[in-house]
């Protein structure tokens, strides 16, 4: 008796000092006694086996910080409240308000879920439904009541995204306008205008336009100071000097 408590003892100090463990680790730190044994001692214990990993890994529950999913993760290794990924699955959906689509539940649970929620639809503990073209995973007791949230759910969405495109498009629309209409202007013309644009806007003006046409700060307040000395002749598109020097034939 005074064996098993001292192998007991052993156990729970290795795991509090690794916080999760594998059965060869809990093995030699009982002298190399057999996976039996262990299950034995384990059983004097609230303890979870990892639903990732092939359930390699072991921990005790009051050592598990569980999230709202009944999910807890250290090193990349996932327990849960609820045992295994099967059971944990079924626990999900069949508490869920809206059911799950499998990404979402990939997303709790962070392994695949593919074919637990296959197995479990098979068994019958979880149902599916098509809904806008996707598999909606359902509690057998609740799908109604899930099927018409998670139906009035995407509803709301689809129509708050809705309205925000109608919002952004317009902008992008004129943005695009202005580029094109930018661009079937000549140097001088495109400075003059992006500079006018600018003084419309006031303090900032020059900084805005460069964001928005890619032009740089200096080639608009250039513009913007050449309209103010009335200099808008459009004659010329560069100014003497400027631009490629002229290629001069070479004779020997």
């Amino acid at each position: 008796m005074r064996k098993a408590s001292i192998f007991s003892h052993q156990l729970e100090v290795l795991i509090f000092d690794r916080k999760i463990v594998t059965m060869q680790q809990m093995i030699r730190t009982l002298g190399g006694t057999t996976r039996m044994t262990v299950f034995r001692k384990l059983r004097s214990f609230d303890y979870r086996s990892s639903y990732s990993h092939w359930g390699k890994y072991y921990t005790l529950v009051e050592l598990a910080e569980f999230n709202e999913y009944g999910i807890w993760s250290w090193k990349g290794v996932h327990f849960s409240r609820y045992g295994t990924l099967m059971e944990t699955l079924e626990s999900l959906v069949c508490s869920a308000e809206a059911g799950y689509y499998s990404d979402e539940l990939r997303e709790v649970v962070q392994v695949r879920t593919k074919d637990a929620l296959l197995e479990l639809w098979h068994q019958g503990k979880i149902l599916r439904e098509s809904v806008w073209n996707r598999y909606l995973y359902l509690s057998p007791r609740d799908y109604e009541d899930q099927i018409s949230r998670r139906r009035l759910l995407e509803t709301q969405q689809r129509e708050q995204s809705q309205d925000a495109q109608d919002s952004i498009l317009p902008e992008e629309r004129l943005r695009e306008e202005f580029l094109k209409f930018l661009s079937s202007l000549n140097e001088k013309q495109r400075r003059w205008y992006v500079a006018l644009e600018s003084l419309k806007m006031g303090r900032g003006g020059d900084r805005r336009m460069a964001e928005l046409t890619g032009m740089d700060v200096k080639t608009i307040a250039r513009g913007r100071e050449e309209l103010r000395r009335h200099d808008v002749t459009p004659e010329r598109v560069r100014e003497t000097g400027a631009g490629r020097h002229r290629m001069e034939k070479k004779t020997k």
